[in-house]
């Protein structure tokens, strides 16, 4: 009599003797001109899977306030296109007698401060053709903080501006 782990070899063998010798088909193809002409199709799809930003407060009130009322909860989280899971932290929290405002988050501060940066909308207003680098030089003679060129950027788009990137 076979052993048990030789039925199972055997078993699975015959399982997926369909697949033998077969690799997944897309990988024996190089992609070809039809593959670029569905692009503009897929794009859309991909930027879709992009991470989303927080749930507003409203909404998560209203998700509560809905449960509250005798909804079934799938039916409000589909209605408020979260998780499931994401809709019973919220009731919990709400339970608890917790606010359903967005907590701080986690992470370094910016080096440039939320209240700092009416100082450089001045002046970046003052000299618009002056670059990210000489920007990060200015600010670190005025307030002596040094800022990288990357997050001079990203608080200059913040702002609304848009800078040169080489003299």
């Amino acid at each position: 009599m076979a052993s048990k782990s030789e039925e199972s070899g055997r078993m699975g063998r015959a399982r997926h003797a369909h697949l033998r010798g077969q690799g997944p088909s897309h990988l024996d193809r190089r992609p070809c001109h039809d593959d670029l002409e569905r692009f503009p199709e897929v794009l859309p799809v991909w930027q879709g899977l992009r991470m989303r930003s927080r749930n507003p407060a409203d909404l998560r009130e209203r998700a509560v306030a809905a449960v509250d009322a005798g909804l079934a909860r799938p039916e409000v989280a589909r209605a408020s296109a979260v998780h499931p899971r994401t809709l019973e932290r919220w009731l919990a929290r709400a339970r608890q007698g917790a606010s359903l405002t967005d907590r701080p988050r986690s992470g370094r501060p910016p080096k440039i401060a939320p209240m700092q940066r009416p100082a450089l909308a001045a002046q970046v207003a003052a000299d618009p053709d002056a670059t990210l680098a000489q920007h990060c030089a200015t600010w670190v003679a005025t307030t002596g903080v040094r800022v990288s060129r990357s997050a001079m950027g990203r608080e200059v788009a913040r702002l609304g501006f848009t800078l040169k990137t080489s003299p």
